[in-house]
């Protein structure tokens, strides 16, 4: 079984539905740390290792989300939460994309 189809199998386990799969690769950053912020030198590289993600929309306005990394379940109510600007921003254009 490859990693998507089990990550397929284990959101329809723990949350039913049919998910979108998403992966980005990990990254270093060979000479400095957060000097790309600041005009400076980086030599940034992706690494073997990968974030898996898999998401469905819900109708509720709740995220829940799942590590497999600490065994817990987390989630939030957009419409009770208070929330940054970027993080408003991304749950926005998230909103618009379903329509």
């Amino acid at each position: 079984m490859t990693k998507s189809s089990d990550l397929r199998e284990k959101f329809r386990a723990k949350f039913g539905g049919e998910p979108r799969i998403y992966r980005a690769p990990g990254r270093v950053n060979l000479i400095g740390e957060y000097t790309d912020f600041n005009d400076g030198f980086v030599m940034p590289a992706a690494i073997g290792r990968y974030c898996w993600v898999a998401a469905e929309p819900r109708a509720d306005r709740k995220l829940a989300i799942y590590s497999e990394n600490v065994s817990a379940t987390y989630e939030w109510d957009f419409g009770r939460a208070i929330l940054c600007a970027p993080v408003r921003g991304a749950i926005i254009r998230l909103e618009w994309r379903r329509r």
